[in-house]
């Protein structure tokens, strides 16, 4: 027998009844394993979503609401407190029903999805056991590190790393070291539900889990969420007026949190007040960043960062033969769409790539390629490892060049075309014509766009390289001309063979996951792992490697592929 402390309830004599939407539901939630706080909050969520919510249970009542898991239960708790029966008409629910509805803002139907069970199923006994195998399967529970466990792209529990992701954002706009402690421990959090192998439906699925644990704040936001399907501090600051501001301004290329704090405190609402009170005082990079505001915030496609490596490698070729050229970032872990294009370059013989940077880039510029950029040579010294340990982010010491990159709209819609020509199977015919249509338009419509027969060439031949060597400098006052191309974000970083596996690394992320193993090489192993090497300060020794499996097995890890480094 189930043994609770009674307690007299009262009903609630300030529900308006003009507010009831729903008035053949009156719903009366079993209070047991549910906080009083979060109860409260339950009922008061459900009245003002227009539901009848009932502190007594009695004849009236239509909907019994329960965390317990089988009707037996139920009733065994409501029976010593009635002088009734429960009749049959009453529905007895799991949680599931009322989070569904809260979410919909409707009364939904009742079906056997969301009836409680008479009996517990001899699995629903043992699930919590099961619920533990299955995460030490996947070495989740008990892994330390974001590092040690596999974190796919696409995983079951989004609505809460969403959740957890814009109070992390939010807590990075503040700037100050306090709110960039929060901003981390968001992260942490999400890098632990991303991981999570299946759904999470309770409470007490995360309550141990690594990275969750004393986390009240995000506790509280994944039980509301669990509870209602959203979490009111989360929809609060998505939907203040400072929080899209900055969430805008940071998109400015070149502009980053103190800037952005700089420009609202200002007054500043929008990007043309930004232009207008800030003409004389605007970087190059924010003046970029804010004439090509729309094309640089357009999630780049996969297929365009392929288009954008192709035209690099074409060129890096003709001017040092057998130079490589490979996307990293989030194309690489599996991701369709990123906000730039990384590109590694380098050559098979050790230093070659040294003289690459500028020969490469006064050829981009001389077909007209290049809106920006802004270049770093090549500091690395292996000294450093004994005065510093490099650990944020992608910051290396490698040469680079950080530009704003002109991609032809004609070379992006030529590729899209040939994609759908490969995949017939899934497009009709009259699709693939009004793509020719829409691309011989834009030919036609603009000089300066690429002007050769649609679909008879690789899509190498049809790159901008040949089109743009008939380019003119851009007026920018010829919106036409401007229009011709997209603009899209590249990063171009020249690394050595010896230090390429750890430049790949490093720069393929995600964040979460480099500062992770980063963290893991200095406390558990005594070495200092970066985007250049990894140095073993027992021995004071740089460990070398000829891939990045070589570098997990140093780290005595499991070799994550990059698909599983999505914390």
């Amino acid at each position: 027998m189930l043994s609770h402390k009674k307690k007299k309830l009262k009903l609630e004599t300030s529900t308006d009844i003009s507010s009831i939407r729903f008035r053949n539901v009156t719903i009366f939630i079993i209070p047991i394993r549910i906080q009083r706080l979060r109860l409260e909050h339950m009922k008061k969520l459900a009245r003002r979503k227009g539901f009848e919510i009932t502190d007594i249970m009695s004849e009236n009542v239509t909907h019994i609401v329960s965390e317990l898991k089988t009707k037996n239960e139920v009733l065994e708790h409501v029976a010593d407190k009635l002088v009734f029966t429960v009749p049959s008409s009453c529905e007895i629910l799991s949680m599931q029903w009322f989070v569904d509805c809260m979410e919909t803002e409707s009364a939904l139907p009742v079906t056997d999805k969301y009836r409680l069970p008479s009996e517990r199923k001899d699995e629903d006994k043992n699930e919590s056991s099961t619920d533990e195998r299955n995460v030490e399967k996947t070495e989740y529970k008990n892994a330390k590190y974001a590092c040690q466990r596999s974190t796919p792209f696409h995983h079951p529990n989004r609505k809460l790393t969403d959740a957890l992701e814009v109070l992390e954002k939010h807590a990075e706009f503040l700037t100050d070291d306090q709110n960039n402690a929060r901003a981390l421990a968001f992260r942490k959090a999400t890098a632990a539900l991303k991981a999570y192998p299946s759904e999470i439906k309770m409470m007490n699925q995360v309550e141990n889990l690594k990275d969750l644990k004393g986390g009240q704040h995000c506790k509280q936001v994944i039980q509301e969420i669990l509870d209602e399907g959203f979490c009111s501090e989360v929809e609060r600051i998505a939907g203040s007026e400072w929080y899209k501001v900055i969430l805008m301004f940071t998109g400015v290329f070149g502009c980053g949190p103190v800037t952005a704090k700089k420009w609202f405190d200002k007054g500043c609402r929008s990007l043309e007040d930004v232009k207008k009170h800030f003409v004389n005082s605007l970087s190059r990079e924010q003046k970029i960043g804010i004439e090509y505001y729309s094309d640089l915030n357009t999630p780049v496609r996969q297929k365009e960062a392929e288009l954008i490596r192709q035209i690099v490698c074409d060129e890096a070729v003709r001017i040092l033969p057998e130079t490589t050229v490979t996307i990293t970032g989030g194309f690489s872990r599996g991701k369709e769409y990123g906000h730039d294009v990384d590109l590694l370059i380098s050559h098979p013989e050790e230093s070659k790539e040294a003289d690459l940077l500028h020969k490469l880039l006064n050829k981009l510029k001389s077909l007209n390629l290049l809106l920006y950029t802004s270049t770093k040579e090549n500091n690395y010294s292996e000294s450093m490892y004994s005065t510093t340990e490099p650990r944020k982010g992608h910051m290396d010491h490698y040469a680079r060049c950080f530009s704003v990159f002109k991609l032809s709209k004609s070379a992006a819609a030529v590729s899209d075309i040939n994609d759908v020509n490969s995949e017939n199977k899934k497009n009709s015919l009259d699709n693939i014509s009004k793509a020719k249509q829409s691309t011989e338009k834009d030919i036609s419509d603009n000089a300066l766009c690429l002007n050769e027969p649609i679909g008879e060439q690789s899509i190498r031949d049809q790159q901008i390289r040949e089109q743009s060597i008939r380019d003119q400098p851009i007026n920018k006052s010829d919106t036409t001309i401007t229009n011709c191309f997209f603009a899209r974000r590249v990063d171009l970083i020249f690394v050595p063979a010896s230090q390429y596996p750890f430049a790949l690394l490093g720069w393929t992320g995600s964040r979460m996951f480099i500062r992770s193993i980063r963290d893991y090489s200095r406390k558990e192993k005594n070495m200092i792992l970066t985007s250049h090497g990894l140095y073993d300060k027992t021995t004071n020794k740089l460990l070398t490697a000829k891939d990045e499996r070589e570098i997990f097995q140093h780290l005595c890890l499991e070799y994550r592929e990059p698909g599983e480094r999505n914390c």
